[in-house]
C-alpha cells in the first residue's frame, strides 16, 4: 500500500470482493453522516461480464466490458476520484451471474458540512 494512502485522515479498510450474482451487489454499506472514499479497486473476471460501479443509485463510470480472465485495477492514492455521497452504498452491477473477485481499499469519514 502506498505511503499516500497512510496519510489520509480516515483509516484505510480493505474489503474483499467475491460475488457471482447478476444485478446490484452492495460491496460497502454506507453509513448516515459518513462519506466513503474509494482509494483502490482490483477486479478479476474468469468469464465475460459487464460491470458498472455505482454511488448508491448513481453510476460512477460507464460500463466496463470484461472478457474471460480479464482484470482491472484503479489506484488513486491521494486523489480519491471515487467519493460517494453521504450514506451511499458502493455497488457493483454485474450483467451475468459469473464469479467476480477482487478487493477495494476505502476510508469512511465523517461528512463535513461546508
Amino acid at each position: 500500500m502506498s505511503q499516500e494512502l497512510l496519510r489520509h485522515k480516515g483509516e484505510i479498510i480493505r474489503a474483499d470482493i467475491s460475488i457471482a450474482t447478476s444485478g446490484n451487489n452492495t460491496i460497502i454499506t454506507g453509513v448516515a453522516g459518513k462519506t466513503i472514499r474509494i482509494h483502490r479497486i482490483t477486479l478479476f473476471c474468469n468469464v465475460s461480464n459487464n460491470i458498472t460501479l455505482y454511488n448508491g443509485a448513481t453510476k460512477i463510470m460507464d460500463v466496463m466490458d470484461f472478457t474471460s480472465n480479464m482484470g482491472w485495477e484503479h489506484d488513486s492514492c491521494d486523489h480519491c476520484p471515487f467519493v460517494l455521497a453521504d450514506g451511499s452504498n458502493f455497488v457493483l452491477n454485474l450483467s451475468a451471474s459469473q464469479q467476480v473477485s477482487g478487493s477495494v481499499w476505502y476510508a469512511q469519514d465523517l461528512t463535513l458540512n461546508s
